[in-house]
C-alpha cells in the first residue's frame, strides 16, 4: 500500500512539474509572438524621429523603442547611414534575451536610406536600440498597434 501511494505522488508532483513547465513556456511565447493576425486593423501608434551620431568604443546604443505589450510591428527608415538595430527579445537565435544586453554586440544591420518592416511576431516588442558607424543619421521609428 505504501508503494502505490508512493509512486502515486510522485506522478502527480512530476505531472505537475510537466504542466507548469508547459504554462511557463506558452506564456513566455505569447508575450513574444505578438504580431497581427490575418486580416487585423493595424493603426500608427508612435511616430518618432532619433538622431543617431556617430557611434565610438564607449557610446552607448540609442533607445529607439520601450517595452510594449501589444506592439504588432516596428517600421524604420533609416537615413544617409548604415545602422546596426539590437533587440531585447527576439525569436530569432543570437539575440539579446534582456534590456541589459542590448549592447552585446548583436543584431541586424538595416541598410542605409531603406525603410524595414519588422513583425513582432519574429522580432518581439520590447526594447530596441541602434548604433551608427558611418556618421550621424536622422531614423524615423514608428511603432503599429
Amino acid at each position: 500500500m505504501t508503494n502505490k501511494l508512493t509512486n502515486f505522488l510522485l506522478a502527480l508532483i512530476l505531472l505537475s512539474v510537466v504542466f507548469l513547465a508547459a504554462l511557463y513556456l506558452i506564456s513566455d511565447i505569447q508575450k513574444v509572438f505578438s504580431s497581427a493576425p490575418p486580416g487585423s486593423a493595424v493603426s500608427n501608434g508612435n511616430v518618432t524621429y532619433v538622431e543617431i551620431g556617430r557611434a565610438t568604443p564607449t557610446s552607448v546604443p540609442t533607445l529607439l523603442f520601450t517595452r510594449t505589450t501589444n506592439c504588432l510591428s516596428r517600421i524604420i527608415t533609416t537615413g544617409s547611414s548604415t545602422l546596426r538595430l539590437l533587440m531585447a527579445s527576439s525569436s530569432v537565435a543570437g539575440f539579446a534575451t534582456s534590456s541589459a544586453n542590448l549592447n552585446a554586440g548583436r543584431g541586424l544591420i538595416q541598410a542605409a536610406s531603406t525603410t524595414e518592416h519588422y513583425d513582432a511576431g519574429i522580432y518581439g516588442c520590447d526594447f530596441w536600440a541602434a548604433t551608427n558607424y558611418e556618421g550621424s543619421t536622422t531614423v524615423t521609428a514608428i511603432e503599429n498597434f
